[in-house]
């Protein structure tokens, strides 16, 4: 059950840093 847990938080997080990354414009 921890490592689907695990699995699902990473993706979320990849999932947030890619909105945040996207959402900054590139100097």
């Amino acid at each position: 059950m921890s490592d689907q847990m695990s699995i699902e938080m990473g993706s979320l997080t990849v999932r947030f840093n890619r909105m945040f990354l996207s959402g900054i414009p590139d100097c």
